[in-house]
């Protein structure tokens, strides 16, 4: 492992080819996204890279969120990284990834109150390195459809009631499109910002979907499909899309049509896209915790894919602040 460095910048084209070109490679962990969290407020990147004698050996990117600026603000930062890191598949991999964590914690123990992993891939191999910096692990679920299988063999996985709710949503008239301007952006956010209020979840701010439709969208990494009944818009899904990884990124749709069934169809439609554009694997984006009720998990689980568990890594820098915050959310949500 000699002359290995943590640096916070290197070209762009290597950040873009290692990402690209690595086995694991995901959008979350891509200059691109880098650049939706830098032009969003209460968002600040984090980049940290592996390299040796200009040689690319592993990335990380992470993004600090807050809920506000100022006090409040240094109050609720926490820390998050889907889908990192990654580290190229070198012998001296298990050291490059201490390197990265000890960057990270450097970076990060006077920033926030904790971080957390979110893996979008099997991450056990590297659990005791984890626990070794004092992250604890969390069950998290999630569903994955393999695209491969075709139209027919996607709708052939399908539970019965949920094929029947898709008939409805058509029977119904609602139609399926890609949103292709702002104002319809603008419009979907206000159906998001509804439906997350409606079932207590915290919900990024406009700025982010800006950001996210202004710098992926020119370059094939977003589709934003809008659901629409007599001209209105009635659901919208966010699907971000890398190599040949489709993932789901948030979604909602209006209370006042939720009997046609707009989730259904959308959720349909946009795997149904990703089939016939080439896209093999269709992630929906997280199920919540094992043994805990969650109500999307049984709707996702409907669309046939397969349940996984990659889980999550959390290290918490000030346990008494967290648990305060969290208590205060919670007496705010039932509030």
């Amino acid at each position: 492992m000699k002359d290995v460095k943590v640096v916070t910048e290197i070209e762009r084209k290597k950040w873009n080819d290692f990402v690209y070109n690595h086995s694991q490679g995901n959008i979350f962990q891509t200059p691109e996204m880098f650049e939706v969290y830098k032009n969003t407020k209460n968002c600040e990147p984090v980049f940290l890279a592996a390299a040796s004698n200009n040689e690319v050996l592993g990335i990380l990117v992470a993004v600090i969120q807050k809920e506000s600026g100022g006090f409040l603000g240094r109050l609720t930062a926490r820390a998050v990284i889907s889908g990192g890191p990654l580290i190229a598949d070198v012998n001296c991999r298990e050291e490059i990834f201490k390197l990265l964590l000890d960057a990270l914690d450097e970076k990060l123990k006077k920033e926030v109150i904790y971080v957390q992993f979110r893996n979008l891939y099997d991450l056990s191999s590297w659990r005791q390195y984890f626990t070794g910096k004092g992250y604890a692990f969390e069950e998290h679920l999630d569903f994955i459809s393999d695209l491969t299988l075709g139209e027919k063999g996607l709708w052939d996985k399908l539970f019965s009631a949920r094929r029947n709710k898709i008939r409805g949503a058509q029977k119904e008239g609602i139609k399926v499109m890609i949103a292709n301007n702002i104002s319809q952006i603008e419009e979907g956010h206000g159906i998001l910002k509804k439906t997350y209020s409606r079932v207590k979840l915290p919900l990024a701010g406009k700025d982010m979907f800006m950001s996210v439709y202004n710098i992926l969208s020119g370059k094939n990494m977003v589709s934003c499909f809008v659901a629409t009944f007599e001209g209105a818009i009635i659901g919208i899904l966010y699907l971000l899309r890398y190599c040949d990884n489709a993932y789901v990124w948030y979604a909602g749709s209006s209370l006042k049509h939720y009997a046609k069934h707009p989730n259904d169809i959308l959720y349909w439609e946009a795997m149904n896209w990703c089939c016939h554009n080439g896209y093999k694997v269709f992630d929906f984006g997280g199920a919540g915790i094992p043994g805990k009720e969650y109500g999307v998990r049984e709707f996702k689980k409907q669309f046939g894919g397969k349940l996984v568990n990659y889980g999550r890594f959390e290290k918490i820098y000030r346990p008494a602040i967290k648990k305060i915050i969290f208590f205060g959310l919670k007496m705010h949500q039932k509030i």
